[in-house]
């Protein structure tokens, strides 16, 4: 698989940083990205969502990120993986960084050693 960079925002679009950006607007399209390319090298989220997925947001986006983290590592390979928040929503940013330190542990068990960046 090539290597790519997840951006979930409801307005914004990815920064012009050199990574290879897929944008995606719903929680749904991110799944489908998941699935499709597989996990990642660096993904960012946004909190809220409202404008294009009502009802879910960026805590819901995560958790469902972690999970395809886990159910999909490779088998005896080890994955490290950057996940940033760029986010508005301090109360946003906080639950998301308390999911993601949650799940750190589940994650490096299944060969996932993720870094949380800006």
């Amino acid at each position: 698989m090539d290597s790519y960079a997840l951006y979930l925002d409801d307005i914004r679009h990815p920064p012009r940083t050199g990574e290879a950006w897929v944008l995606c607007r719903t929680v749904a399209a991110m799944r489908e990205l998941l699935e499709e390319r597989g996990i990642p090298q660096l993904a960012s989220f946004d909190y809220e969502l409202g404008r294009t997925d009502p009802g879910n947001t960026g805590y819901d986006a995560v958790s469902d990120f972690l999970d395809f983290l886990i159910s999909n590592a490779p088998e005896g390979e080890e994955v490290e993986l950057e996940v940033r928040l760029h986010t508005s929503s301090s109360y946003g940013a906080t639950r998301m960084a308390a999911l993601l330190k949650e799940r750190y542990a589940a994650c490096l068990s299944a060969g996932i050693r993720l870094r949380h960046g800006q």
